[in-house]
């Protein structure tokens, strides 16, 4: 009788238990997306340190590292964004630096690795995989979510309350999405960064290419990119501070107005001397990190992280064009 009442009684343990954990990984989806993103990065840049074939590159590295990198990233700059609303963009700013400091240190270190110590490019890849591993467990074991009241707690004359708009901290995540798609802000957002980023990053490309064009050596040209991630650090900080005083959409503006201005100059540049001082000059103008934190205009900040893909779909479209345009006018 009593293996016959337990019996009865497991599968309800079971339900409950089981229960519990979708309950946990509801409340903590971040967290999740987090962990998850760490174990494939580390999968994928270890499978790729194995590849031999194309099609296992474009398995390990497009396919798995692409969509682990995207758990990887966004949380945190989610969980970033409703822990700090009222300083979001020197926040975001701060995270985005980590970015420019990674362009730093692994382009650097892999042409070290590569060219100087002759490690080869399996065992490179591998010193990479074992490096981010202490990296991504700190990530994980700090990422928290904000408190309830401080995630729905307005911020005076910064957020519109009206029922029928998108920022409205009534709304469900689905009608807000359904008015965030309709609202001529938002649209005018996606469009403008769209455009923007057309040719923001092109530079990063052919910088190398170009400095050796003009008399540089291998060494020197490839440290150009290490120059402007350098100064792409303190445009995504300074300016984010700045942006929390002034306004997220004015700094932006005037970074991107910047950005453009200096581009056109980049074919009058000739000497080593002058390419350096441009790479700065663009890489802190190209560097802001603000595209997040104007999204607290037109959604509020609840839903930051859930329409956050909407707006980056049209950076990432852009960004393909730009890369097609490039390939086929190659280096005119």
């Amino acid at each position: 009788m009593a293996v016959a009442i337990s019996d009865r009684r497991t599968p309800s343990v079971r339900k409950q238990r089981f229960r519990r954990i979708v309950d946990w990984i509801g409340r903590n989806l971040l967290i999740v997306l987090l962990i998850a993103g760490s174990v494939g990065v580390l999968v994928a840049i270890f499978m790729i340190s194995l590849c031999s074939q194309y099609y296992q590159v474009f398995l390990a590295h497009g396919v798995l590292l692409g969509i682990s990198m995207g758990f990887v990233t966004w949380p945190p700059m989610a969980v970033v964004s409703r822990n700090l609303p009222h300083h979001r963009g020197l926040a975001l700013g701060v995270v985005t630096g980590g970015s420019s400091v990674g362009g730093i240190v692994w382009s650097i270190m892999i042409e070290q690795l590569l060219n100087k110590r002759n490690f080869g490019f399996p065992w490179t890849v591998r010193v990479v995989g074992f490096t981010m591993l202490p990296l991504l467990v700190f990530a994980c074991s700090t990422i928290t979510e904000p408190p309830k009241q401080l995630e729905t707690q307005p911020r005076p004359g910064l957020e519109p309350t009206a029922e029928s708009s998108p920022a409205s901290p009534s709304l469900k995540p689905k009608d807000a999405s359904r008015l965030l798609i309709r609202s001529p802000v938002f649209i005018s957002l996606c469009v403008g960064f769209g455009l923007a980023f057309l040719g923001l990053f092109s530079p990063f490309f052919y910088i190398p290419s170009y400095a050796a064009s003009h008399g540089a050596s291998a060494q020197t040209s490839f440290y150009m990119i290490s120059i402007m991630n350098a100064a792409t650090l303190f445009g995504r900080v300074i300016p984010g501070a700045v942006a929390d005083r002034v306004g997220h959409y004015n700094v932006m503006v005037f970074l991107l107005l910047f950005s453009g201005i200096i581009s056109f100059c980049w074919t009058a540049v000739h000497t080593l001397a002058g390419l350096v001082i441009w790479s700065i000059a663009y890489g802190f103008s190209s560097g802001v990190g603000l595209p997040t934190a104007t999204l607290s205009a037109p959604t509020s900040r609840r839903f930051i992280s859930a329409n956050r893909h909407k707006f980056e779909g049209c950076s990432k479209f852009a960004a393909r064009l730009r890369r097609e345009n490039c390939d086929s006018t190659g280096s005119r």
